[in-house]
Formats: structure tokens, sequence, C-alpha cells
């Protein structure tokens, strides 16, 4: 029912913007040494956090328009064919 292709660049664009914010982090970050303070680790996972989740979030608005749009055609469709049966 979900188009292939629809669902194919929602794929492509969390598999980029994940892959682009581990790039940025990377070039940023890539002279410095693991720490061992969970402190710091607290600050990439927020890092990561304030990045991906408002990418995410628009994508799962769009998921949800999308869905919302297939569903009132179905019945919509479903509507017009009960009306000729009833004719």
């Amino acid at each position: 029912m979900i188009g292939n292709k629809f669902i194919k660049i929602i794929y492509y664009a969390l598999g980029i913007s994940f892959t682009a914010t581990i790039v940025a982090y990377l070039i940023k970050f890539i002279d410095h040494q693991v720490s061992s303070k969970s402190s710091d680790w607290g600050v990439f996972g927020d890092y990561f956090g304030g990045i991906l989740n408002p990418i995410t979030a628009s994508l799962n608005i769009i998921v949800f328009i999308y869905l919302t749009k297939v569903i009132a055609e179905t019945e919509q469709k479903t509507h017009q064919r009960n009306l000729e049966y009833q004719k």
C-alpha cells in the first residue's frame, strides 16, 4: 500500500542524517582521546539527541501526513464503491 519509493526516501534521509552527524562529530573531535568520564559521554549523547531528534520528528510528521492521505483516499474509494453498490 505504501509506495516503496517513499519508504526508500525515508530510510535514505535517516541514514544520511545519522551519517552526517557522526562525520561532523568526528571531524571536530578526531584528535581527542576517548574519555573515561561519564559526564563527557552524557554530553556526547546530548549532541546526537539534539541533532537527530528534530530530524526524526520531522520525518515522523511527514510519514503521518502521508499515511493520513493514503487512508483518506482508501476510505473515499470504499465509500464510492458502496454508493455504486447501493444503486
